[in-house]
């Protein structure tokens, strides 16, 4: 009689410290790689009709991320003062909006998420996008 009762306590107890192991825990997604990729210039449309209407050069800027473990790092090869990032979720529709500094390479936390499309909009006036 004692031998299940104390079977019946060690059980209970295993029981308590698994549903206190799992409180203060937070789900994380499992590691994966680092996404990289870059982001490309919206032209605004411009109307052909305009005389002396032509394309001009490539521009030497190029802006390039890296998301990794729920952080986003922006490199420009020409700073371009402040930034608005609006990441958009492509599975789950949610949005996230934050600002940074593109002259400094910080992590801009997002968060996790497995598809995204991207739009940044500088202070010089240019937008720029990207997906992963």
């Amino acid at each position: 009689m004692k031998n299940s009762n104390v079977v019946r306590q060690m059980a209970a107890w295993a029981l308590v410290v698994a549903w206190v192991g799992n409180v203060n825990g937070e789900a994380t997604p499992p590691p994966t790689p680092p996404i990289m990729g870059s982001l490309l210039i919206e032209i605004p449309p411009r109307d052909p009709r305009e005389t002396g209407y032509r394309p001009k050069a490539p521009s030497m800027q190029s802006v390039t991320y890296t998301y990794d473990d729920g952080n986003l790092y922006f490199e420009f090869a020409i700073p371009e003062g402040q930034c608005q990032l609006i990441l958009s979720d492509l599975s789950t529709g949610e949005t996230v909006v934050a600002g940074f500094d593109s002259d400094v390479t910080e992590p801009v936390y997002v968060g996790y998420h497995s598809t995204a499309s991207l739009t940044v909009t500088t202070a010089n006036g240019h937008t720029y996008t990207g997906e992963w």
